[in-house]
Formats: structure tokens, C-alpha cells, sequence
């Protein structure tokens, strides 16, 4: 989530993502007859958690790697920790490995959940033609 007209992160961010997933939970917890009213959703903030703290932390190792400051324009979970992992890499001089298998799978099934999601005017996201 972009601060309106800064283009910036603010670190608190991430968490509220979090702890909202974790409030949803609790709700399917509690109510099991409506489990799908709350987990999809919740599944769905804590993968946007996952991928602003990933945006957080490349804005935090570019400041500390001395590169320009921001964070990618990118929501690919995978091609995320691919950016951090390099700048770390680059920091620190180990390989730190991270197999991106995981995301890869997390990234196949949200790609495919966002093309097949209408969009405002019920016209398919993978219909629209490129901005």
C-alpha cells in the first residue's frame, strides 16, 4: 500500500495486514458454518502482508546497500524475495539460498485467482487490455 502522493511504505503497514488476516482467522474460528466468509479473505490480506513486508525490507537493504531509495513496483511474491535476496547477498556476501519454490506455487495459484476475478465493470482481469 502506497502512502496517497508520497510513493513511500509506511512500516506500520505490514503489520495491520497482519493482525487483520489474524482477526478474520479468529472469526472462522469461531463462526465454522461461515469459514469461507472469513479464511478466503484472510488468506487473501495475509499473502498482501507477505508481499508489502517483502517491499519493506528490499526499501530498508537499498538504503543500507546504498541504492536509490523505494521499493519495486511489483506484486510477484516470488520476483520480490528474488530483489531482497540478491541485495542481501550483495550486503552481507553469502549465498543465503532461499528456495523460491513455495512462492513460486503461492504466485501460480494467485496469478491464476486474480485472472479469473472480474474487475469493476465484471469484465475479467485478464481480459483488460495493458494500462
Amino acid at each position: 500500500m502506497h502512502t496517497p502522493g508520497c510513493g513511500r511504505l509506511s512500516p506500520s503497514t505490514p503489520t495491520w495486514y497482519r493482525e487483520s488476516a489474524e482477526q478474520l482467522i479468529d472469526l472462522a474460528c469461531d463462526a465454522p458454518g461461515l469459514l469461507n466468509v472469513y479464511a478466503v479473505p484472510a488468506v487473501f490480506v495475509f499473502r498482501h502482508y507477505v508481499e508489502l513486508s517483502l517491499k519493506d525490507m528490499i526499501r530498508v537493504a537499498r538504503a543500507i546497500d546504498d541504492q536509490p531509495a523505494g521499493f519495486p513496483d511489483d506484486h510477484g511474491l516470488a520476483r520480490l524475495w528474488s530483489e531482497l535476496r540478491t541485495i542481501l547477498e550483495r550486503i552481507g556476501g553469502d549465498d543465503i539460498g532461499g528456495d523460491t519454490v513455495l512462492l513460486d506455487i503461492v504466485e501460480e495459484i494467485d496469478h491464476r485467482a486474480r485472472s479469473s476475478r472480474p474487475g469493476v465493470d465484471g469484465v475479467s482481469l485478464s481480459e483488460r487490455p495493458a494500462a
